[in-house]
């Protein structure tokens, strides 16, 4: 496949947008202990099939989660053991600088 020419701070800025929603980061960290299919994810985060299917979809656009078929259901799966270490290394940022992003107003929730 052919790797298109891009600004490489947009493309980092694109890949962060993918964990800035917080149903997409959710299912990201769910995935971080093990495959899940879409029932599994549903019930554990108690959001609808649809959203939770929409932002499944998105993640595996941006080929952050992958799938595979296994008898009638479909699991789902981080590409990479790199996105696991990510959400760990900012689970450790956040013991730093907890407080100062808590407190952020730059970053208020809609």
């Amino acid at each position: 496949m052919e790797k298109i020419q891009v600004d490489a701070m947009t493309l980092r800025s694109k890949l962060f947008r993918g964990f800035a929603d917080e149903t997409r980061l959710s299912i990201l960290r769910l995935l971080m202990n093990g495959n899940k299919n879409v029932n599994e994810i549903v019930k554990t985060l108690n959001l609808p099939q649809s959203t939770v299917s929409s932002h499944l979809s998105c993640l595996k656009d941006c080929n952050l989660v992958t799938s595979q078929k296994i008898g009638r259901s479909r699991q789902y799966y981080l590409t990479s053991a790199v996105i696991s270490e990510i959400l760990q290394n900012v689970d450790q940022l956040l013991q730093i600088c907890y407080s100062e992003i808590y407190e952020c107003v730059n970053y208020l929730e809609e």
